[in-house]
C-alpha cells in the first residue's frame, strides 16, 4: 500500500506540474482542465487512502 500512495504522490506532482505549465504559458483552457480533473480523479482511485471508484478502471 505505500509503494501504491508514493506513486499517487508522483503523479499528483506530475499534474500540479502540468497545471502550472499551462498557467505559466497561458495555455489553461477547457480541455486542459477536462484532462487536470480526469488525471486527479485517476489518482484519486489509484490512492489507497481515498480508493475513488472508477468506471473504466475497476472492471
Amino acid at each position: 500500500m505505500s509503494e501504491q500512495y508514493n506513486k499517487t504522490l508522483i503523479i499528483r506532482q506530475y499534474i500540479e506540474a502540468e497545471k502550472h505549465k499551462s498557467i505559466d504559458n497561458n495555455t489553461l483552457n477547457i480541455e486542459k482542465q477536462e484532462w487536470l480533473k480526469w488525471a486527479s480523479d485517476k489518482a484519486d482511485w489509484l490512492d489507497p487512502l481515498i480508493n475513488k471508484p472508477d468506471n473504466i478502471l475497476d472492471q
